[in-house]
């Protein structure tokens, strides 16, 4: 099951709600706590990214960098330093 475009959606919705907060206070503080759940998410991406191209690395169906980097939209020598990549 995909879910990644309802997930954007909900924090596209959620974005959009905390700009239309009247208060500048607590925009600020709504801000801030979405930034801590938005980083701790990019680990969690960085953590998956990494172990997904190894994955892709290995067993019978090796592929290679170039193909890696055309699956994510990126060069080669970009895909390879993705797989090297710290949380």
């Amino acid at each position: 099951m995909n879910t990644e475009p309802t997930r954007i959606a909900t924090l596209e919705v959620v974005l959009s709600a905390v700009a239309n907060l009247d208060d500048p206070a607590a925009r600020l503080r709504a801000l801030a706590r979405l930034r801590t759940e938005v980083d701790e998410l990019d680990e969690q991406i960085r953590t998956v990214l990494r172990d997904t191209i190894s994955e892709a690395r290995s067993g019978e169906s090796k592929r290679t960098w170039s193909e890696i980097g055309d699956l994510l939209g990126v060069s080669g020598s970009r895909a390879e330093q993705l797989s090297r990549i710290q949380p």
